[in-house]
């Protein structure tokens, strides 16, 4: 029965924490949309002129912090250290997303101003990929994203730190809340016409920040370096081998890249002019320049030979 029990609460902890399943995927996808939509309602809580939409905006907070708390208690459930996760940086976050919904009774408006604490939980979410490829644990989707060499390896994957994901987030914010706000203020065709354009942006704008840094990576195989950009519509690759790697620079300008561990990766080519592969927000690049620059020795020595 204990056996039972633990391999039912692994599955839940593979699908919630993990998604590595396509459940956990939407479950994840749906946290965030959610996110989003308590975050767009957040300006009806503060503006006088939009009080009529208070029952509407009540409903919605109320479905949003039911699943968030349902969600909360099922992490603890399946938590390996339950106590060591309700203390944790991820544990307390959690919390705030529901906590000022329950202080509500104290008519403390500005605690609803943590709402905006959600928006970690996104971090937290983009960073459950970082830490896939940081463990070496590549997807087969990622396989077919090119043509393997015969006897090729990838050794490393090269991804954008999570906060780039985090601030790619604002651009739909402000064109959904931009159209939501008019439209509920001055409600005409004109202005619906306007909110729907709003919302295709902001779409546009989500599923680019996705693909910018779920997809766009650098893999670093035992052969060559391949940069994936991939588009709305399509992708773009772009390969160099190590023999024709003249240099690879790390680049951290700036306070929080050094604290938080990300900068630029160039690799410069031997292409005339002068080629340039390079990607911004990286992971842990030092090393990874490193690893391309001991890679490129390695390549040299044989050439010599």
């Amino acid at each position: 029965m204990e056996n039972t029990t633990l391999t039912f609460r692994q599955k839940i902890h593979e699908t919630i924490d993990l998604a590595e399943n396509k459940i956990g995927k939407i479950f994840n996808w749906l946290i965030i949309i959610l996110i989003i939509t308590s975050i767009i309602s957040l300006p009806f809580e503060f503006l006088t002129t939009l009080i009529k939409y208070k029952k509407i905006v009540i409903s919605l907070e109320i479905f949003t912090v039911g699943f968030f708390t349902f969600e909360y208690f099922l992490r603890i459930y399946v938590a390996p250290q339950r106590l060591k996760y309700i203390f944790s940086f991820s544990g307390l976050i959690d919390f705030i997303a529901i906590a000022p919904f329950y202080l509500n009774f104290l008519d403390l408006r500005v605690l609803r101003i943590l709402r905006l604490a959600r928006l970690i939980r996104i971090l937290k979410i983009a960073n459950l990929q970082a830490i896939r490829y940081k463990q070496g644990e590549i997807k087969v989707r990622h396989q077919k994203d090119f043509m393997p060499l015969p006897n090729e390896k990838i050794e490393q994957v090269a991804q954008k730190h999570p906060l780039f994901f985090l601030l790619s987030l604002l651009p739909p914010l402000f064109f959904s809340t931009l159209g939501l706000t008019i439209y509920v203020i001055f409600t005409s065709e004109m202005t619906f016409a306007f909110l729907v354009a709003m919302l295709i942006f902001a779409l546009i704008f989500l599923i680019k920040a996705w693909l910018d840094y779920a997809y766009d990576v650098i893999y670093i195989t035992n052969h060559r370096i391949i940069l994936q950009n991939h588009h709305i519509f399509g992708k773009q690759t772009n390969e160099v081998y190590y023999e024709h790697i003249t240099n690879v620079k790390a680049q951290n300008v700036g306070i929080l890249p050094y604290f938080l561990g990300y900068g630029s990766l160039i690799i410069e080519t031997a292409a005339q002019p002068l080629g340039e592969i390079q990607l911004k927000y990286i992971i842990d690049h030092d090393n990874l320049a490193q690893h391309i620059n001991f890679k490129k020795g390695q390549f040299s020595k044989k050439e010599s030979l």
